[in-house]
């Protein structure tokens, strides 16, 4: 073909090729130009013509592929210049194989978008399938507690054996489901790194104890442990990982070493190592540990058991934070497991001095005759901060709402202010407002102020410092916090400027072995030490008995008038009411030692904040029961009061 400008082209040859291809005979395309020939062309998408006339006067080599409409073919074209003002094309049908590329993309469209059918409606049965087998499980566990022969017993452990394993085998094909169809969400919560390990250590303590292992943990000294994210979900995945070091190692230790790989002034680049003694794992099976129901061997899951999904669950939420995960590995020397994570710190300005970034002492402290004001609504948690305050030779005026304590502060001078955050008629934050506010009438508008509260979801320290609180400390109260609370508040470090003194607890960062023995034990069946903290509740009252004894009885009392309150609410379709009834319960089951308790009510509280009211009808159905349960385990201890002795009810 030759071209006298970039818009005329006229065929001068034609192969016998394209004769064949198109069909049209010599006769019938010589001299005839372009659009003569095929004068749809110019609509097509592609301009052939410019194209060629650019080949045709600058000697540019082109290669396309074009669907001729006229044709009905696929076709891959490659032009070229022998000489200024000619252009060669070579057309070569490439229409089969184009049918199979769609061929091929649409099977692959069908395939993933069953296998997404497939997640959504396992991640969509997620409510459906746990609801039943939490009741199984509570249910076996509320027979566990009562009497039983002996062969009874026996059958019920097993079956409580079997219902935790089938849990977790369900937890975990549920949460790669949801992973899978995208409804996992990632939530944005300020929480100290080191009670995140720690909590997954205590657990994997009791495994790693059945064994003999010895168990251990290690954070460098320059994490600054204070961080926005994910703890669940970082939980989760140390725990998975400790989990399978422990089950595939018989004899040695297993260790977990935290470290830092970099960091900016926003955010902090963390590693995680887990190192076993355990047998390793061969060469040609290291690139299959993360894929989803992938193990080394089929025997592997004969003997030891699981879904094959903890690495593949843990490597999709080590990406979906920002990290990797890694392994090193020798079979029958052990094996290093590893994932990085990008963690967002902790604005220090936004943070209070509180329980986590406050010093402990030696702060000078507080005497005797220092005046505490006491703010709570609940008779049960007055006594239990009343009892750690007494436990320092301290003690404390006590006020049931914002506004008593308003009023107080206008005809007392104290030197401090323990406020409850969620109270009747006055809440602390507005009760605060008032404090600070410099035309209000109390004698003294900078009186420092410790927030006590059962929240600890993101903002919720925001907000009591913008109300004006000075330090926060979380229910259930521990009473070294709480003295470091008090101590700072009244110490002369407090009026230091921010930045000349080191508000940063220096703990030790050496490496400290866990086991259960380390680990607050009560000293009471091992059977209620998930819903009763005896021990704990002990240390959280001084250790008087007579005085635990009574707010047990209280606790008893309160928690049936509450779920009657709880029931009314639900009668009055009142959502909000229940969230805020809920969120009560949840911190006075936490200073009890509830755990259980105080697990349902936080779920309630939840609930009530989505209006969720069906579910909440559900949860307080739950919540009696585990009343029932807490009572029984207060049943099998000395601390049990003579009215609830030998009675659930």
């Amino acid at each position: 073909m030759k071209t006298e400008n970039r818009m005329i082209i006229v065929f001068w040859k034609l192969t016998a090729h394209l004769t064949k291809l198109t069909g049209l005979t010599r006769d019938q395309v010589i001299g005839k130009t372009v659009t003569e020939l095929l004068p749809g062309i110019r609509n097509a998408s592609f301009d052939w013509i410019s194209a060629y006339g650019e080949v045709a006067l600058t000697g540019r080599k082109i290669k396309f592929e074009q669907y001729s409409e006229i044709l009905q073919e696929w076709y891959s074209v490659s032009a070229y210049s022998p000489k200024k003002g000619f252009f060669a094309a070579i057309f070569e049908s490439i229409t089969e194989r184009k049918q199979m590329e769609e061929e091929l993309k649409n099977a692959k469209e069908h395939a993933e978008s069953a296998n997404q059918a497939k997640s959504q409606f396992l991640a969509n049965m997620s409510h459906e399938i746990r609801t039943p087998m939490n009741a199984v499980i509570n249910m076996t566990r509320l027979l566990a507690d009562t009497e039983l022969t002996p062969k009874q017993h026996g059958y019920v452990k097993t079956a409580l054996s079997s219902c935790d394993i089938l849990l977790s085998l369900i937890n975990d094909i549920l949460n790669f489901s949801k992973i899978e169809a995208g409804k996992l969400e990632l939530e944005v919560l300020d929480f100290d790194l080191r009670n995140v390990i720690g909590e997954v250590m205590n657990v994997i303590a009791v495994k790693a104890d059945e064994k003999g292992l010895r168990l251990t943990t290690r954070i460098d000294d320059n994490i600054f442990p204070y961080f926005c994210g994910d703890p669940v979900r970082l939980g989760q995945i140390l725990l998975n990982y400790l989990s399978n070091a422990v089950k595939f190692t018989e004899k040695g230790r297993v260790s977990l070493h935290t470290s830092s790989e970099g960091e900016n002034d926003a955010c902090v680049t963390l590693r995680f190592s887990v190192t076993d003694t355990g047998v390793g794992i061969p060469e040609d099976c290291m690139d299959s540990l993360f894929r989803s129901f992938s193990q080394t061997d089929a025997s592997i899951t004969r003997e030891y058991g699981g879904t094959g999904l903890g690495l593949a669950i843990s490597k999709q939420l080590g990406e979906m934070m920002g990290g990797q995960v890694s392994v090193e590995s020798k079979e029958g020397m052990g094996s290093t497991f590893r994932f990085t994570t990008v963690l967002e710190k902790q604005s220090s300005r936004q943070t209070p001095y509180n329980e986590q970034t406050r010093p402990l002492p030696p702060c000078p402290l507080p005497t005797a005759d220092c005046r505490i004001l006491l703010v709570e609504d609940s008779p049960i948690n007055q006594q239990v901060a009343l009892a750690m305050l007494e436990k320092f030779g301290l003690s404390a005026d006590v006020a049931d709402n914002g506004r008593k304590a308003v009023g107080s502060l206008e005809t007392e001078d104290y030197d401090l202010v323990l406020m409850d955050v969620q109270m009747p008629k006055m809440d602390g934050l507005e009760a605060t407002r008032v404090i600070r506010d410099p035309t209000s009438k109390v004698r003294n508008h900078d009186i420092p102020i410790i927030a006590m509260t059962a929240r600890a979801m993101k903002g919720d320290r925001e907000h009591c410092l913008e109300a004006g609180m000075d330090d926060y400390v979380s229910k259930p109260l521990e009473s070294d916090k709480l003295l470091s609370a008090v101590s700072y508040q009244l110490s002369d470090m407090r009026k230091q400027p921010s930045g000349q003194t080191s508000d940063i607890r220096e703990d030790i960062c050496e490496e400290t072995e866990v086991s259960v023995d380390s680990r607050p034990q009560a000293t009471v069946d091992n059977s209620i030490s998930g819903t009763f903290g005896c021990e704990e509740l002990l240390c959280r009252m001084n250790r008087n008995e007579m005085l635990c004894r009574e707010v047990l009885k209280e606790f008893s009392e309160y928690l049936l008038s509450q779920i009657r309150g709880l029931k009314e609410s639900l009668d009055k379709n009142d959502a909000k009411m229940a969230e805020i009834q809920a969120h009560g319960i949840k911190g006075t089951a936490a200073n009890m030692a509830a755990y259980r308790v105080r697990d349902v009510a936080y779920e309630i509280e939840m609930a009530g904040q989505k209006g969720e009211l069906d579910k909440i009808c559900s949860l307080i159905g739950r919540l009696e029961q585990e009343r029932e349960r807490f009572l029984s385990a207060v049943n099998k201890t000395n601390l049990c009061p003579n009215s609830l002795r030998g009675s659930a009810s």
